[in-house]
């Protein structure tokens, strides 16, 4: 007689409600407030529309600082950071696709690995295609 495991569900998330990596990143984020190297910082803030009937809802929106232009009104320079501690592919697809959809911002991939924050751009087309900078001869 074969045994097969049965998939182990797992807990669905609840809009609104941290769960212990994301309220160890905010603990994070908030030390980065007040020592200024962030404007200001808050939980699912938003959700991104990537297709029909599917949306993305990042987990934190990230004001890094205000952007002055020479003529013209001050406005915020933002990212998205995505907190995970195991990723199922569809997350990583709507990650994907939505920082590709909103090239203005940079989203960024969060986990807490070894005791330490690993914390990664989410590269977009742009990135692939954008000319390299070149490097100097010596």
């Amino acid at each position: 007689m074969t045994r097969f495991k049965l998939p182990v569900k797992r807990q669905s998330h609840v809009a609104g409600q941290m769960n212990a990596t994301e309220k160890r990143y905010a603990e994070r984020l908030e030390l980065l407030r007040l020592a200024g190297e962030i404007v200001s910082w808050k939980y699912e803030p938003r959700k991104i529309t990537i297709a029909y009937r599917c949306t993305y809802t990042p987990d934190f929106e990230v004001v890094v600082r205000m952007h002055t232009p020479p003529l013209g009104r001050p406005f915020p320079i933002i990212e998205y950071h995505e907190v995970k501690g195991f990723m199922e592919d569809d997350a990583a697809v709507k990650l994907k696709v939505a920082a590709n959809q909103n090239a203005e911002h940079n989203f960024y991939l969060v986990k807490w690995k070894n005791k330490a924050w690993n914390i990664k751009r989410v590269k977009t087309l742009y990135d692939m295609f954008a000319p390299k900078p070149k490097k100097e001869s010596k």
